[in-house]
Parts: structure tokens; C-alpha cells; sequence
């Protein structure tokens, strides 16, 4: 029983963490498919540092958006909200931090 109670905690840990920007989903994507920063920037059209930025914590634009839904099938929907989740937590944390 304490087995599956640990188990059960696991798979919801993720919901305590604060919410990651798109960019951890896309690059956490783009390592289990294999594919290099500089393949992305190659197929998208862009230049590597580009990717690079975005992928190590960089603001999604949304041309970056519609290229890597159109070539790589990533639900613009989805990336846009991520990014909103993390904006509103990081504002919501800075407010906490203005009134103590």
C-alpha cells in the first residue's frame, strides 16, 4: 500500500512544481526525438543562437511558434498557455516578495 501511495505522489509531483515556460517543453521534446538545436534552426529557418536562446529559457515569438507548429507539429495553443502559466506564477511570486 505505501508503495502505491508513493507511486500516486509521483505522478502529481509535477502539479506542486511551478510551471515551466514553453521552452522546457520544447526542448524536453526535442531530446527525446534526438534532434540538435542546430537540425531546429536548419528545418525552421532561423539561425542556431536563435533556437539556442529560446531553448535555454528565451521568450517565445510568435513566428517561433508557427514554424515549430508547422514543421514540427507543436500545438501553438499549448506553447502560448505554458508560456502565460509561467508569466502568472513568476508576477504572482514578485507580488508575494512587493508586500512582505
Amino acid at each position: 500500500m505505501k508503495n502505491q501511495i508513493v507511486s500516486g505522489l509521483e505522478a502529481i509531483e509535477h502539479l506542486l512544481l511551478p510551471p515551466e515556460p514553453a521552452c522546457a517543453y520544447v526542448k524536453q521534446f526535442f531530446e527525446k526525438k534526438g534532434i540538435i538545436p542546430a537540425k531546429v534552426a536548419e528545418v525552421i529557418g532561423v539561425s542556431r543562437s536563435t533556437v539556442t536562446r529560446f531553448l535555454n529559457g528565451g521568450m517565445l515569438s510568435e513566428e517561433m511558434a508557427a514554424k515549430l507548429g508547422m514543421h514540427y507539429n507543436l500545438p501553438i495553443n499549448l506553447l502560448f498557455k505554458l508560456e502565460a502559466k509561467a508569466h502568472v506564477y513568476k508576477a504572482e511570486q514578485l507580488m508575494k516578495q512587493l508586500v512582505a
